[in-house]
């Protein structure tokens, strides 16, 4: 689709944006590393570790919904990874419940409290429940169809609840995903246990897609391109914090944003879709039978046992996030031709590269200024995303545009 702007927008979404510890990693050790083979598998998080998504569940894992077609149990089935599993991933989970319990099940921390003897490897993918993704994207989906973005509407609530789970403890001086990683380590006691941060994939295009929903602008699932751009910055965002709070601790971050590359909602090449879209169930927006497949592939290839640092090396606080873009937008408006100007965006840690406007009627500009005239009469809601040399990105308001 939008093929003038692919160049552009994809260069600067591809930079900065994911810290350098996730992409050098001490995931990447020695070619002749042996895999993993031997003591207990732990596997911890919430659905998109459980496997929900493929619609085929063990039955005795009643509301957590593990799957058999999960990347988990195919990990443990087709790879190198030996010994026992304990699958305890729970759909629904956050942060406190793997402390705590869900769904009537036990504490998830208590299988790694019960053989840390054994235990040679943990996965964890918590945080996504946390930031209540599933929850905003219903909003986004039900409530998209007019007035103001999912921006507009969320992002103040999710800043708030970002900062809630990132904000270190004045006792400990942790956050929540320090403190899970921490406790693990602690728990197992042994510098030959790998404990592992798995993050999430990305959902759109990084150009943003379209599908039969676009009815009178651009729209993935009901989702304009700008929210679209705004859901997998979010994305972003918290896979950063799972990586600097994993590698703060001594854990490792296993990063699979770019496992769905190519096969996101609404790609422009239609391939097979990593994520399902819009259901009527649990399944909604959770990776598909192939994502699963995907995460397979883009974890397995990357868990090969790493020596854990000493507590003094643990204890390092996280490295400091990119301070965004704050996108800022003036309209002057003669009939049906509207001049928008973005010069009055206030600079990130980085200078502004790439201005997006979405007209909200089909149409999208690129440029720190623009020039657009509608050919129908109605109220439109113009939005402005600004991506920055970090990658970071600043959403404006939705102006409401009025054309008589």
């Amino acid at each position: 689709m939008f093929q003038a702007r692919q160049l552009s927008l994809l260069s600067a979404l591809t930079v900065g944006l994911v810290p350098t510890t996730m992409a050098t990693s001490a995931i990447a050790a020695e070619s002749d590393t042996d895999p993993l083979q031997q003591g207990r598998w732990v596997a911890m998080g919430d659905s998109f570790q459980s496997g929900v998504g493929t619609d085929e569940y063990h039955d005795e894992s009643g509301d957590c919904l593990r799957s058999p077609l999960s990347h988990v149990e195919r990990l443990h089935e087709e790879s190198s990874i030996g010994g026992e599993l304990d699958f305890v991933a729970c759909s629904g989970a956050v942060v406190e419940d793997l402390y705590s319990g869900r769904h009537d099940e036990p504490p998830q921390m208590d299988a790694v409290r019960a053989n840390s003897d054994d235990i040679s490897l943990v996965t964890v993918g918590i945080g996504g429940n946390d930031l209540d993704f599933a929850g905003n994207l219903v909003t986004c989906v039900t409530q998209g169809w007019v007035g103001r973005s999912c921006e507009e509407r969320l992002d103040d609530e999710v800043t708030e609840q970002f900062e809630e789970l990132t904000t270190a403890d004045p006792d400990t001086g942790l956050n929540q995903l320090q403190r899970v990683y921490a406790d693990i380590h602690d728990e197992v006691g042994s510098d030959s246990a790998t404990v592992a941060g798995i993050t999430y994939p990305k959902f759109f295009p990084p150009d943003g897609g379209t599908d039969w929903t676009s009815i009178g602008s651009e729209r993935c699932n009901n989702i304009r391109v700008s929210d679209q751009l705004w859901i997998n910055n979010w994305i972003q965002r918290l896979n950063g914090a799972i990586a600097d709070a994993a590698t703060s601790t001594g854990a490792t971050p296993v990063d699979i944003y770019a496992a769905s590359d190519g096969h996101e909602l609404c790609n422009e090449d239609d391939n097979e879709d990593y994520l399902n879209g819009v259901r009527l169930d649990n399944n909604a927006f959770h990776p598909t039978e192939f994502g699963y497949r995907a995460n397979t592939a883009a974890i397995g290839a990357e868990l090969v046992p790493t020596p854990t640092p000493q507590l003094a090396t643990r204890a390092a606080p996280p490295a400091d996030s990119h301070e965004p873009p704050e996108a800022r937008l003036e309209v002057e408006q003669d009939g049906d031709t509207i001049t928008v100007d973005a010069s009055g965006t206030t600079p990130g840690d980085a200078a502004p590269e790439t201005f997006l406007w979405e007209f909200d009627d089909e149409e999208l500009a690129e440029g720190e200024t623009a020039t657009h005239t509608y050919s129908e009469p109605g109220t439109y809601h113009l939005t402005l995303t600004v991506i920055d040399g970090n990658g970071e990105m600043g959403f404006s308001d939705a102006k409401e545009i009025v054309v008589e």
